[in-house]
């Protein structure tokens, strides 16, 4: 999560919110407590993304990502590349 992420979620916090993080490389800074992904789809309001543009993140969130979460989010996507692909319909 790194540099963005980390002040992301302080500012976050500034509101008395509660901000969480999944890192696949586990770079889970010291103002979001570090959840598995699973958590995440049970918890969110919303998400922001901070993802390198890799092969291994093209397209990883798209509808059945999105369809996961057990309420509406508002997703925040700062990502470099395509990382997110979903159908509007």
């Amino acid at each position: 999560m790194r540099y963005y992420g980390n002040y992301f979620c302080l500012s976050i916090k500034s509101f008395d919110r509660k901000a969480t993080d999944y890192d696949k490389f586990n770079y889970s800074g010291k103002f979001c407590e570090g959840r598995m992904i699973e958590d995440l789809f049970e918890q969110c309001d919303f998400m922001s993304l901070y993802v390198q543009q890799a092969e291994e993140a093209m397209f990883m969130v798209n509808n059945e990502f999105l369809n996961k979460f057990k309420k509406l989010i508002c997703l925040i996507n700062t990502a470099r590349g395509k990382v997110v692909r979903i159908a509007i319909w």
